[in-house]
């Protein structure tokens, strides 16, 4: 960023080329007075919302932080223009699930000396009728000669109105043992929440300390607007943003870098590349040659094909491409790595996969570990498998690579068996 504009104690750095796309009033002033520099008088959020106009081509507009009238007399101002808006109101609301909690401490006296089989029960109650009744069941299930096995049980005592219940337990009897599970009622049911070992205590007075802690939720919920915002989307919109960058990159206003592809040599810029390559942006921000020079060389890829890829990093857009050319495409951006033009290119070639090129993509999406595209290749090639062995491509294969031969008759004669188990099953 070449550029520092100033409101009030903020500061903010942004792009001349920018500016000569969406606001070159300012840019022709900062040339003329050769600065790189500028102050303005107005609040800082105001001028904020004007860069992110100039980057987004739109304008979000919180009424606790600015108006959008503000922004936009004094954008006029400012000799950046902002057509009229089209509001769109968008509210953030916060959802609480209701929840009670009940917590408390079970003592089980003499527990070392309860017998195998023993079961305890304790009854709690919370102050929501939905919620109200509950038991817990303590069941001594094993002794060993060392160690007392027991179960604790929860259960929602029988109720016509029962309805469904969600219930997160945690129970504990020391620092190391503790159990926490969580469990939807939908009827009165007896659901095993802990199962524990304790040392057999040569006390005869030994207590277990059971700590309870339970929260319960029938469900409902209750929604509170926290935050209520308004987007105002300019008719100029992205369309525009888009136009104004791509006549950045077709006339090379400003160019700080060229990219060299054969004979064709393409004047572009470094903030573009940089913004989503992060190869690009190694280049430049370490002393290899290609930031010395200012100058980046693509040997042995269509120049047509860098063309689509530097069209993209400016526009976001793909023209509409042949499959064998998107392809090619999907290669570069994997060189490069600008992954929102792979994404693109995959959902492309799964639009376009046919009986010729399906075995091309299939090859390209295991080479990039693509497993969404080869999946899709995949599923298509196992429907179209007829149509495929007759294509001249397959044929070749196939007399070429003994492997390809061999899985086609292994599929052709599986098809045949599954064939004939149907019409043997079908007439029984």
């Amino acid at each position: 960023m070449d550029v520092v504009l100033r409101a009030r104690d903020a500061e903010f750095k942004v792009h001349r080329d920018m500016l000569w796309a969406r606001w070159p009033e300012l840019a022709k002033k900062l040339d003329e007075q050769n600065s790189s520099e500028q102050d303005f008088d107005i609040g800082s959020n105001i001028l904020e919302a004007m860069i992110q106009y100039v980057y987004t081509g739109k304008i979000k507009y919180c009424g606790y932080m600015v108006s959008f009238e503000e922004v936009y007399f004094t954008a006029a101002k400012y000799g950046l223009r902002i057509l009229c808006p089209t509001p769109d109101s968008i509210k953030m609301s916060e959802t609480i699930i209701n929840t009670e909690k009940i917590s408390f401490v079970w003592p089980i006296e003499n527990f070392s000396s309860l017998p195998v089989s023993t079961e305890l029960y304790h009854e709690f109650k919370i102050d929501i009728w939905e919620l109200n009744k509950w038991n817990l069941r303590l069941h001594i299930c094993e002794k060993t000669e060392t160690d007392q096995i027991f179960r604790i049980y929860i259960c929602k005592l029988p109720d016509p109105k029962l309805k469904r219940i969600f219930v997160r337990t945690k129970i504990s009897f020391d620092d190391t043992n503790s159990s926490e599970n969580e469990h939807f009622f939908e009827k009165a049911e007896n659901w095993k929440c802990a199962e524990f070992s304790r040392n057999i205590s040569s006390d005869p007075d030994d207590i277990l300390l059971l700590k309870c802690d339970f929260k319960l939720s029938n469900g409902s919920f209750s929604s509170e607007i926290v935050e209520s915002s308004c987007v105002f989307a300019t008719s100029i919109g992205e369309s525009n943003l888009t136009r104004s960058v791509r006549n950045i990159n077709e006339n090379g206003a400003l160019s700080d870098v060229t990219v060299v592809a054969g004979s064709r040599r393409f004047s572009v810029h470094k903030f573009i590349l940089c913004s989503q390559s992060s190869v690009f942006c190694r280049m430049f921000e370490t002393d290899m040659r290609e930031s010395a020079n200012d100058r980046i060389e693509i040997p042995d890829v269509d120049l047509d094909i860098i063309h689509e890829m530097l069209l993209f990093l400016y526009t976001g857009n793909v023209e509409k491409l042949s499959a064998e050319t998107v392809m090619q495409l999907y290669a570069v951006a994997d060189m490069y790595d600008i992954s929102a033009l792979k994404n693109v290119c995959s959902s492309l070639l799964k639009s376009s996969i046919t009986v010729e090129n399906v075995f091309k993509i299939l090859q390209l999406a295991d080479l990039y570990c693509d497993e969404n595209l080869y999946q899709s290749a995949l599923k298509f090639f196992s429907h179209h498998l007829q149509e495929i062995y007759s294509t001249d491509e397959w044929k070749e294969r196939s007399n070429n690579n003994f492997c390809v031969k061999l899985l086609q008759d292994f599929i052709t004669d599986k098809m045949i068996y599954v064939h004939f188990s149907n019409s043997f099953h079908q007439q029984k």
